[in-house]
């Protein structure tokens, strides 16, 4: 909550949209109401955008990462064992049931009435049925059945960390009205410096 409401202030709280507000109040103070509440709302409007663009790629990345499973069941010496996802090495025999979550891409070499969600990843939410040879991905949800897997990639090397880290790097691309609405904004920002001057000159 507190990276979002960082998010926020960051995209309303900037240094341009200050300037744009002064501008509106200078505006304001001369009697040109419809001219600033015409630069405040682009100003919101622009700011508003740019939240919801950064909010959802925030939202994405807690997710999979809240969908990492702690756990996971590993044949070790013949034995099924419990361990940290995070001890999991490639060629590891892991073992799935339903209500698992998937610790990492894998490859199935037996498989039982198997079904996975893949709905984090791919935005899929309907049950996908996986069979010996099928690869299953880190972070899928098991709905049904049962299976053994073999472990192809772990941690960052999965697709789930690849999508991780490629979210964490994201930097939201302006859309052709975005970067028309910044180009306004910044000659906006300009002429508000120049009004606020010839404001506190003639007004003060």
């Amino acid at each position: 909550m507190k990276h979002i409401q960082t998010i926020i202030f960051r995209n309303f709280i900037s240094p341009i949209s200050i300037a744009i507000f002064i501008l509106a109040g200078g505006l304001l103070l001369v009697g040109e109401v419809r001219d600033a509440w015409f630069i405040s709302f682009v100003i919101l409007v622009n700011s508003f955008i740019g939240t919801i663009q950064e909010v959802r790629a925030y939202l994405t990345l807690r997710k999979i990462e809240l969908m990492s499973a702690p756990r996971a069941m590993v044949f070790r010496d013949g034995k099924l064992e419990e361990i940290l996802f995070t001890e999991l090495q490639d060629g590891d025999k892991i073992f799935l049931k339903t209500g698992d979550e998937i610790p990492a891409d894998a490859k199935i070499t037996k498989s039982n009435s198997f079904e996975v969600n893949e709905s984090i990843l791919t935005g899929e939410s309907d049950a996908i049925s996986k069979n010996v040879g099928d690869k299953i991905l880190s972070s899928s949800i098991v709905v049904s059945g049962e299976a053994e897997a073999e472990v192809l990639a772990v941690g960052e090397n999965t697709e789930a960390g690849q999508m991780a880290a490629k979210l964490k790097n994201y930097k939201p691309k302006l859309t052709p009205i975005q970067q028309k609405i910044s180009k306004l904004i910044s000659r906006l920002s300009w002429f508000a410096r120049g009004l606020a001057i010839v404001i506190c000159v003639v007004y003060f």
